[in-house]
């Protein structure tokens, strides 16, 4: 452990470091109890730093500032010297400085309490990174906040002093700190998951309604949808790492909480071990569900994202390659339309010429299967003289009208149009007669 010690005081050590400010904005709490729900806030020197971590406040925390330069490197606004003396004041693992150094995510317990030296923990956080020590017998909290000053890093901080406000009745709970930062996040979060979403559904209403308005979209356009839905797809993929770091982190949090209340000792306080414990695993049980949904939910988001950026890439794909707009796509709609046709025309011509045959050996058995009929009549009586009886005529009143019946109702069924323009120029005739008079 004290090569890993050394490793990463080693890393540490080679960062950058520039100003060496006089004094650091620092937090405090003047008791366990809730005065007035406050916290205090001042500047300070590290020597009055070092005098007050000597005292029975239960929080310290010191804020240090620094900015992210090319190549992610850090530079801090203060000195190595600095920092590795609160380190040492706070006693701290080293480990810590080295967290800091590689942006370690996740929570992580470098040491356990033990007689001679306090717990120490490191958090990090979205803007921010944090380490701090914890003393279970005197339950006295003593922190660092590293925090980015090119983002704005007052607004951060002043955000998550208002969420530890909230909670100042935890205060000698080891967890106070991180269950802050969580609840900061996890808010930040939140935001960042209504603006994807929102932000995926105009893209898909976009598509939407270009399309169904019959619109021309041009390839370009489709192609920056493309690009906007990748941008999406990958900060989803950013929030959903961040996610799930948060709920193993929570998942610490719990298995923290369990081995303090089988290790704890009784703190002579208003409140007792027990209880703060429990307020905090309800606390840690409600963001953990928080983040159950919210992944769920990022879940939802890049399925909805990765169904458009598929869709318009493969839109894009076919435009490179054959340089179709809509408007030839259409075309090219059309004209498979028309060999469709073509094909179905040739289909029906078959079953024309299949037609025709059938007609034809109709008509070859149609005058045999006639006389046949006839020949066959009772009226006829080829064995005797006259073979035409005298009831023959009536075989003809009856077919002859009938058949001209069945010509008239056909005519009638399928010429309609064309006999009712029949009528209405016969109907016309007389009066044209009268005006030509």
């Amino acid at each position: 452990m004290n090569a890993l010690r050394d490793l990463a005081l080693g890393d540490f050590q080679n960062l950058e470091f520039r100003s060496c400010p006089l004094e650091y904005h620092i937090t405090t709490a003047k008791s366990v109890q809730r005065l007035n729900g406050q916290l205090m806030e001042a500047a300070a020197t590290l020597d009055e730093i070092e005098r007050l971590t000597s005292t029975d406040l239960p929080f310290i925390l010191v804020k240090v500032s620094y900015r992210t330069l090319s190549f992610k490197r850090h530079t801090f606004h203060t000195s190595q010297a600095d920092c590795q003396r609160l380190q040492q004041i706070f006693r701290i693992d080293p480990c810590a400085l080295g967290m800091i150094t590689t942006k370690m995510m996740g929570f992580h317990l470098l040491r356990r309490d033990t007689s001679n030296r306090p717990a120490s923990y490191y958090l990090k956080c979205v803007k921010y990174q944090l380490v701090w020590s914890y003393d279970q017998r005197s339950h006295q909290t003593r922190a660092i906040a590293f925090g980015n000053s090119s983002n704005p890093g007052n607004a951060v901080f002043r955000d998550l002093i208002t969420t530890m406000k909230s909670n100042l009745d935890l205060v000698s709970h080891p967890l106070f700190l991180p269950l802050a930062g969580a609840t900061q996040t996890i808010t930040g979060m939140d935001a960042h998951m209504r603006g994807y979403y929102n932000e995926c559904k105009q893209m898909e209403n976009f598509t939407g309604l270009r399309i169904d308005s019959g619109g021309q979209m041009a390839l370009h356009e489709f192609s920056e949808m493309s690009r906007q839905m990748n941008s999406l797809l990958v900060k989803v993929e950013k929030m959903l790492h961040k996610v799930r770091q948060w709920v193993l982190a929570t998942e610490s949090f719990k298995k923290h909480i369990l081995h303090q209340e089988s290790t704890c000792v009784q703190r002579p306080t208003i409140e007792s071990i027990e209880d703060g414990n429990a307020s905090v695993l309800e606390a840690v049980q409600l963001t953990q569900s928080k983040l159950e949904v919210m992944e769920a939910t990022f879940n939802y988001i890049r399925a909805r994202a990765q169904n458009q950026h598929n869709a318009a890439s493969i839109i894009v794909e076919h435009g490179a390659i054959y340089e179709l707009t809509w408007w030839q796509i259409t075309q090219k709609i059309t004209r498979d339309d028309a060999l469709a046709s073509i094909q179905l025309a040739k289909a029906s011509t078959r079953d024309s010429s299949s037609m025709k045959v059938v007609a034809v050996m109709t008509m070859a058995f149609l005058p045999a299967t006639f006389f046949a009929a006839l020949f066959a009549l009772p009226s006829l009586d080829w064995d005797n003289e006259p073979v035409v009886q005298d009831t023959f005529w009536v075989y003809w009143a009856f077919t002859l009208p009938c058949t001209a019946l069945v010509f008239l109702l056909w005519a009638f069924l399928t010429q309609r149009q064309g006999l009712v323009y029949a009528f209405n120029w016969i109907a016309r005739l007389p009066e044209s007669t009268k005006l030509d008079k």
